[in-house]
């Protein structure tokens, strides 16, 4: 059992994800933490959620700099921190709070550069308590399919498959307009939270893949590839599927209703958002049979975060720490590799330079 104490979070980050941590989770968590500080270029952000919380001007910071300069003069210390700016400069936030002992979350991915994210994994000690935001691990369904497969109830597990598929035709309408301008939305965006589900489930490791991106005829919304099939070789024998579109015109798949399947000798398994059910032949018929979920009182980024603070305090629980959401961002990597050259990647040939 965690010793709880009310943790003094540094937040890195001022934007729209911040937004969800600083008005809607850590008022439902007030008791366990609270903003001490905050992080961002962008002034008029932080004089808009310093100001509410006392924060504005002292605890405020324009530079992830300022911020570290103002924990090792005295001015402010946190107990932990949480990252949630743009990915290419997640590594400076991580590195300087591994740099000062403070716990951190951040957001993923870990980093943007596969080079960065290996320099924190050689970096870490003991001590260190670095976690990955990984939140579509905590649903009913995707956790008891987990353990399903642990336990053996479809048997030794033979393949498992991934299907995600959203209405983005629109340009803008993922977030306004950068992920429909960018190359690779679906790899650099969605992919590591799907490749990190196949693991995670599984309860096995990618070994090798080949993916192939494309922007299907007719389709002028997006810039780079906004469908994507991937096949992947995992541990112990098992294979993989990863199919997506965020161009899809038909019944939606998206955003924490993935269609996840995993085939077992024995019989398989279908998790859709939150139903669950196995599957077997017995004298030819097919059963199918509901698989009741035990209500958690958290989800997704509120079960994350709550774990977060419950391993920092000492808690037995599961986090994603850095060794395990690399196995997540060496398959993305991986994948983007593998849609640029056409041809089968193996992940324990990637260099620094993978993406």
């Amino acid at each position: 059992m965690a010793n709880q104490t009310k943790q003094r979070a540094l937040v890195f980050g001022a934007g729209r994800v911040a937004d969800w941590y600083l008005n809607i989770f850590f008022p439902d968590l007030a008791d366990r933490c609270e903003a001490v500080g905050l992080v961002d270029v962008n002034r008029e952000a932080l004089r808009s959620y310093g100001e509410p919380r006392g924060l504005w001007p002292h605890a405020c910071y324009d530079s992830i700099d300022a911020a570290f300069a103002a924990v090792d003069a005295g001015d402010l210390e946190p107990t932990c921190a949480f990252v949630v700016l743009p990915p290419e400069v997640h590594y400076e936030a991580v590195a300087g709070c591994m740099k000062r002992g403070i716990p951190v979350l951040t957001e993923k991915p870990l980093s943007d550069d596969l080079a960065e994210c290996l320099a924190i994994e050689a970096a870490l000690e003991p001590s260190h308590r670095v976690a990955v935001m990984q939140n579509y691990r905590h649903s009913e369904g995707v956790r008891a399919a987990r353990k399903l497969v642990a336990v053996g109830a479809i048997g030794r597990p033979h393949a498992v498959s991934l299907r995600f598929r959203t209405d983005y035709r629109e340009f803008g309408s993922w977030d306004g307009p950068a992920r429909h301008e960018v190359p690779h939305p679906i790899l650099l965006d969605a992919a590591v939270h799907h490749l990190d589900l196949l693991r995670f489930v599984s309860g096995k490791e990618f070994e090798s893949l080949v993916c192939d991106e494309w922007v299907p005829s007719g389709v002028t919304s997006f810039a780079g590839g906004c469908c994507v099939n991937l096949m992947a070789r995992m541990t112990d024998g098992v294979r993989a599927t990863y199919e997506a579109s965020v161009v899809g015109a038909g019944e939606p798949r998206s955003w924490t209703g993935e269609e996840i399947r995993v085939e077992g000798e024995l019989g398989a398994l279908h998790v859709i958002g939150p139903r669950l059910w196995t599957e077997r032949l017995e004298d030819g018929e097919l059963v199918k049979e509901e698989v009741a979920l035990e209500p958690m009182r958290y989800h997704h980024h509120m079960q994350a975060i709550v774990d977060f603070l419950d391993w920092i305090e000492g808690g037995d629980v599961e986090v994603p720490t850095v060794p395990d959401n690399l196995g997540s961002l060496r398959a993305m990597f991986a994948a983007v590799r593998s849609a640029k050259d056409g041809a089968w990647v193996r992940l324990d040939t990637l260099g620094p330079d993978a993406a």
